[in-house]
């Protein structure tokens, strides 16, 4: 686990997550800021953390300027993900997930603050590849993407309610909040 903790210009070099990687089962990181850290090399993923296992929890956590391939500051691939009460603002992804890439099913995203994000293909802000995706009070502004300027979610069942989008751009054919 991983608590009150602060990370700050942290590079992974052709490697995967800038600040931590974890592959294991219900990983906890809370109360921790993450800024300016980034992933070189074609395919690294989550500028600042991935993981790889089921039931992450990602919990009152700030992201900023954050980089990667797939999941600007954060790449998990696992079931029964759980980010709460999270912040990434001005987050870059060269291909999905321009905040978060998600890579599994039963995934719950509440009380997100998205802004100023960016996707070169899918998921300004969020992508999820999974079923069973649950939105709940996500702010997503100024975000840009292909598609899916704000959420992009590649997966049946999915729900997003009580959430505000706003001055996103998708320049391709799937808008705001965009899916296959």
């Amino acid at each position: 686990n991983v608590t009150d903790s602060t990370f700050a210009r942290c590079i992974a070099y052709n490697g995967d997550g800038g600040c931590i990687f974890v592959s294991g089962l219900d990983a906890l990181i809370a109360n921790s800021t993450f800024s300016q850290n980034r992933v070189t090399g074609e395919n690294a993923r989550g500028g600042s953390i991935d993981v790889l296992g089921d039931g992450t929890r990602i919990i009152e956590c700030d992201f900023d300027h954050c980089t990667a391939w797939e999941g600007g500051v954060i790449y998990v691939e696992g079931s029964n993900v759980i980010i709460n009460h999270t912040t990434a603002l001005y987050t870059n992804a060269l291909n999905d997930g321009g905040g978060i890439y998600i890579a599994g099913n039963h995934v719950t995203v509440d009380d997100l603050k998205g802004w100023f994000n960016n996707a070169t293909n899918a998921g300004g802000t969020i992508y999820v590849e999974g079923n069973d995706a649950k939105i709940h009070n996500a702010e997503i502004r100024f975000t840009t993407a292909l598609l899916g300027s704000g959420i992009y979610v590649d997966g049946e069942d999915a729900v997003i309610n009580e959430s505000t989008f706003s001055n996103n751009n998708a320049s391709g054919p799937a808008g705001g909040a965009g899916g296959s």
